[in-house]
């Protein structure tokens, strides 16, 4: 299986994003944001620079500590959403 055909590229996932300025809040996100290969804040936006924008936390189950991973976005995405 090649990565174009991973099960996660059209899969999204309730995350709960805490950017690097702002409250956070519960968004959805592919695997490719997830794992900051593409913009967390918008997905039709383009660019090759991809800069921190903070991390999203994925439940682990119960009793259990939430997952962090950090993600990625476009300068001008981050921009335009403050």
């Amino acid at each position: 299986m090649s990565d174009d055909d991973s099960p996660m590229t059209d899969m999204t996932v309730l995350v709960e994003y805490r950017p690097l300025d702002g409250e956070p809040r519960e968004i959805r996100v592919t695997g490719e944001q997830l794992h900051a290969r593409a913009c967390i804040v918008g997905s039709s936006c383009s660019g090759d620079v991809l800069v921190d924008a903070g991390h999203v936390h994925t439940t682990t189950g119960e009793r259990s500590a939430p997952l962090g991973w950090a993600v990625v976005a476009h300068p001008e995405c981050l921009a335009d959403e403050s």
